[in-house]
């Protein structure tokens, strides 16, 4: 037999605590108690939630950036699906479409760097001048290749 002592540590105090019954004996205490909890009550009545600092917008920018991110990556990730009605539309070889296949996710983390410069240049140089110069841009190359037939 070992006659070594076990001490047991201190008991922490809980939530439960708090709830504990009291006696018929002590209602001075038990009176106290029920104040406290009273006032405790009314504290907690009076607090409002928080308002959100952004408007309440949070979420659907959190739902714009998924969606995105489904689309995109949905693109990048079943491209090898895709291949051969590309190959068809466009009657180019399998190297000239991989090829595409294969520059689209280097091609979508190499634009972070030129978008952060972008947006500097937006804060320097103003942003609705920068919005209109890029959508003008955008609007005439979208309609000036949407014709295309063959790739290369």
């Amino acid at each position: 037999m070992d006659d070594r002592r076990t001490e047991t540590a201190p008991r922490t105090r809980t939530c439960l605590d708090d709830a504990t019954t009291h006696d018929d004996d002590d209602d001075d205490n038990a009176e106290a108690a029920d104040q406290i909890d009273a006032g405790r009550a009314r504290e907690l009545d009076e607090l409002a939630p928080p308002l959100p600092p952004d408007g309440g917008w949070g979420w659907a920018v959190v739902v714009a950036a998924f969606f995105a991110n489904l689309i995109l990556d949905g693109v990048c990730y079943t491209f090898g699906i895709i291949m051969p009605a590309l190959q068809q539309q466009f009657q180019a070889g399998k190297g000239k479409t991989a090829l595409v296949g294969s520059m689209l996710p280097g091609c979508y983390l190499i634009v972070g760097k030129i978008i952060v410069y972008r947006n500097c240049l937006s804060v320097i140089r103003g942003v609705q001048r920068v919005a209109r110069k890029r959508s003008i841009r955008f609007n005439f190359n979208l309609c000036h290749r949407s014709d295309r037939k063959r790739v290369g």
